[in-house]
C-alpha cells in the first residue's frame, strides 16, 4: 500500500514516518525542510501549485493521502490572511482534487481551534464556530475534504518532538527553560493534547480499519495548559520556579489573534466505534521522554 504524507518534515509527518511499522510504501512532500532517510521517498513540491501536485499524485498513484501540511502559526495566519488562505484552503482544494483523480483515501488533519472555546468537551456533533482566521481556514479545509466521500477528518491538538527545530517541540521548551526562560501558563484554559507518536499509531490503526467521517482524537482527559506544563516539568526535572500561573485573560493579552478558552475534545466516538485506547497526557510525555534518543537517531542525530 502506498501512502503519501503532505508536510512530511513537520512534527506529525515525521511521527508518521517513525511509526511506519506496517511497512507501507511511504512518500512525502515538503516545501523547505528535507529529510534524508531511506524509509520514505521525499519530493519537494508546493501543494498550492495545483498542476505540479496533481502531476506528482498521478505518477505515484497513492492509496492514501495523509494531509498534514498547513500554516499553523495562529498569529501569523491572522496577520497574513492571504497566505493562510492559500496554504490551508487552496492547498487543501488541490490535495482533495488530486485524491479524487486517483481514488485515494484522504485523511485531513484538522484542529480543535474550529471551536469557539465557550463550552469545552466538544463532540463531533457540536457545531464549529472558529474565532480566529487559522480556525476559519481549517474549518474550510474540513468542508472541502467532506465533499469527497472517501475521506477521514481528524480534529486534534498535538505536541511532540520536532528534531529539526523549524517549529517548537517539547525539546525546544525544555532548552528554553534550561536557559532561564519562564513559562507562563493559564490555569483556566483547557484542551485535550495528544502526542504525535500516539496520534500516528491511531492513524495507522484507522487506516487498517477503513475509518471515514469526522473523529476527535485527543488525550482521555481535559487538562489545563498549566497542568500540562506542570507534568512536563516534573517528568523532565525542570525547576518549578520557572513555571508561573496566569489567567487566560492575561495569556490572551500578548496574542495577536484571539484564542478559544476551552477547546477540550470529547473523543468517545472513536472509542465506541473502534475500541481505541486513548492515552493520558502523562503517559504520552513519559513515552516521548523514553524514545527521544532513538527518535533523534532515526532522523540522523539530535537537532
Amino acid at each position: 500500500m502506498r501512502i503519501l504524507i503532505t508536510g512530511a518534515s513537520g512534527m506529525l509527518g515525521k511521527a508518521l514516518i517513525f511509526e511506519n511499522k506496517a511497512n507501507y510504501s511511504l512518500y512525502g512532500t515538503y516545501l523547505s525542510t528535507n529529510l534524508d532517510i531511506k524509509e520514505v521517498t521525499l519530493l519537494r513540491i508546493d501543494i498550492c501549485d495545483k498542476n505540479s501536485f496533481s502531476e506528482v499524485i498521478s505518477k505515484i498513484v497513492p492509496d492514501i493521502i495523509i494531509h498534514t501540511a498547513a500554516l499553523t502559526n495562529v498569529d501569523l495566519c491572522e496577520k497574513e490572511k492571504k497566505a493562510a488562505y492559500k496554504v490551508n484552503v487552496v492547498g487543501t482544494e488541490n490535495v482533495v482534487e488530486s485524491a479524487k483523480k486517483v481514488n485515494a483515501k484522504l485523511i485531513y488533519i484538522s484542529t480543535d481551534f474550529v471551536f469557539d472555546g465557550k463550552n469545552g468537551s466538544y463532540t463531533e456533533e457540536d457545531p464549529p464556530n472558529p474565532i480566529n482566521y487559522y480556525g476559519i481556514t481549517k474549518l474550510k479545509g474540513e468542508e472541502i475534504s467532506l465533499t469527497y466521500k472517501n475521506s477521514l477528518i481528524i480534529r486534534t491538538s498535538i505536541f511532540g518532538l520536532n528534531h529539526l527545530g523549524s517549529k517548537p517541540g517539547i525539546e525546544g521548551i525544555i532548552e528554553d527553560v534550561k536557559r532561564g526562560k519562564k513559562i507562563y501558563a493559564p490555569v483556566d484554559s483547557f484542551y485535550s493534547p495528544i502526542s504525535v507518536i500516539s496520534l500516528a499509531k491511531i492513524i495507522y490503526y484507522l487506516i487498517e480499519n477503513n475509518a471515514s467521517g469526522v473523529y476527535h482524537i485527543g488525550s482521555r482527559e481535559r487538562i489545563s495548559r498549566f497542568d500540562f506544563f506542570d507534568i512536563l516539568f516534573k517528568i523532565y526535572g525542570l525547576p518549578h520556579n520557572q513555571l508561573l500561573k496566569i489567567s487566560f485573560k492575561e495569556y490572551q493579552k500578548g496574542k495577536y489573534a484571539r484564542r478559544p478558552k476551552d477547546v477540550s475534545l470529547a473523543s468517545s466516538k472513536i472509542v465506541r466505534d473502534f475500541g481505541v485506547d486513548l492515552p493520558c497526557v502523562r503517559s504520552d510525555l513519559e513515552e516521548i521522554f523514553g524514545i527521544k534518543d532513538v527518535y533523534y537517531s532515526f532522523f540522523g542525530g539530535a537537532s
